[in-house]
Parts: structure tokens; sequence; C-alpha cells
């Protein structure tokens, strides 16, 4: 019984999107799609943002604005180098890339961070990639 409520308010949203945007039935799945990846980046940003602040004030505020300092210095690079990379490359193959990068970021920091604890280095570390 819930299952025909849940598929019949599936069914309304689905209609009022189409109404609404005038969406094609091939254009609901990259619709779906990308709301997954949008939604992922997002959740995963308020989950890294404290645990970035926290890193950020761990070793007080000398730490805290050398590493303000190594965010502009990495951004400098970052910017034009990721402007290049968009540039030169379809759009649908840098975002799966683009994903797995910052998946694999996020494992390598939890493997560090579980093997060293948190030493100077990784806070600064996690705090710069936490802001670019």
């Amino acid at each position: 019984m819930i299952a025909g409520h849940i598929s019949r308010a599936a069914e309304a949203v689905r209609r009022g999107i189409d109404r609404l945007a005038g969406m094609r039935e091939d254009e609901e799945r990259p619709l779906a799609l990308s709301f997954l990846f949008f939604f992922s980046v997002l959740a995963a940003y308020d989950i890294v943002r404290p645990l970035r602040d926290e890193f950020g004030l761990l070793f007080g505020k000398a730490a805290l604005e050398r590493n303000f300092i190594y965010v502009f210095l990495v951004m400098l690079a970052a910017v034009p180098l990721f402007g290049w990379v968009v540039w030169r490359f379809e759009r649908r193959r840098i975002v799966p890339v683009v994903y797995a990068f910052f998946i694999a970021n996020l494992i390598a920091f939890w493997v560090a961070l579980g093997a060293f604890g948190q030493t100077p280095l990784l806070a600064a570390l996690f705090y710069v990639w936490g802001s670019v």
C-alpha cells in the first residue's frame, strides 16, 4: 500500500516538473543525476566545513593566519589550472574525474588522520584543501 502512494507521489512530482520546466522524457535521468551530484556536493561540504574550521583553529591564531596565506597561494595556481582543464576537456568527462579526485582526497585524509593523528601539517593541509 505504501509503495502505491510513493509511486503516485513520484508520478505527480514528475508531471509537475514536466509542466513547470517543459522537460522531455529523455531529460529525466540527467536531471535526477545532476540533482544527486549537487546534493552530494552540498552534503559533503556541510560535513567538511566544520572539520576544516576545527583544524584551522587547532594550533592557534598564528597557524590560522598562515593557512589563509596558503589558501591564497594554492588558489592562485588552482583557478587557472581548473580553467584550462574546463576549456580543454568535455564537461561530461571532467565531472566524474573531479568527483573521483575529491573522493580519493577524503579517503586519503581519513587514512592519514587515522595513521598519524592530528598533526600540524595534516591540519594545515586539510584546512587549505577544504577552503580551496
